[in-house]
């Protein structure tokens, strides 16, 4: 009895990490396409336009908020299979994490740039992947828990 006790236990436990890592995997996946928007979206602003090369930090705003809408599409059908009818509750949600990750985003880097002086383009590249696997988590758990 003890023996399918732990059996069931250790097949629950390897089901749920490859859940959750098959999860961590597709929001890779997803994160790398939001990114490469992100990014074609800030190049084409600083590189175009006069205004948002001194203005970076605004383009940087618009080009997140594009990749954002577009995560949270992708996300919520194919990485978290969300079945929930309150799709607007869902998007504030996201929206507001997300938003806190802009805040958190952009002061960095601003500081990268302004204070320790990295390129742009380097600074963009180094603020996404540190809050990558902050971004999924919170995703995981309070956009789309259930």
């Amino acid at each position: 009895m003890l023996e399918k006790v732990t059996r069931y236990i250790s097949y629950s436990y390897i089901c749920n990490i490859f859940r959750c890592n098959k999860q961590l995997i597709f929001f890779c996946c997803f994160g790398v396409i939001n990114t490469a928007i992100d990014f074609f979206v800030y190049l084409f602003l600083t590189r175009s336009f006069e205004l948002f090369t001194i203005y970076f930090l605004f383009a940087h705003i618009i080009s997140f908020v594009i990749s954002v809408t577009n995560g949270f599409f992708l996300n919520r059908r194919w990485t978290f299979h969300s079945k929930d009818k309150r799709i607007f509750k869902e998007y504030f949600r996201y929206i507001t994490i997300s938003s806190c990750m802009l805040v958190l985003s952009t002061l960095l880097l601003y500081v990268f740039v302004n204070v320790v002086g990295l390129y742009d383009i380097i600074a963009k590249l180094v603020v996404v992947v540190l809050l990558a696997f902050i971004s999924f988590y919170l995703h995981k758990f309070l956009t789309f828990k259930g």
